[in-house]
């Protein structure tokens, strides 16, 4: 490290300011990866919640569903209220 330290010490003017336009390529580069990775993890994150939501939602819409089936409602009418089809209805029944 000491060698390299040396060196880049030596540089003239020239390679001096090379060296310096590299450093904040690099630096520039480094903080773009950085923040498209923290961006990106951000929105999954974001996604994989919203995407749970949703499918909680979902679940409850069909544990719902079931009950009132067991309580002999129409099925037309827990469609309406539910959101779900008549073939999802007939398909809570089977399982």
């Amino acid at each position: 490290r000491l060698f390299k330290i040396a060196e880049i010490a030596g540089f003239d003017e020239a390679e001096s300011e090379a060296y310096r336009e590299s450093l904040k390529v690099y630096w520039d580069l480094n903080n773009s990866f950085d923040t498209a990775r923290e961006e990106g993890w951000e929105k999954g994150h974001e996604a994989g919640r919203i995407e749970g939501i949703e499918e909680g939602r979902e679940e409850s819409q069909r544990s719902m569903a079931r009950k009132l089936l067991n309580q002999g409602v129409a099925p037309d009418v827990i469609a309406q209220a539910s959101g779900l089809s008549l073939e999802d209805l007939e398909r809570l029944k089977s399982n």
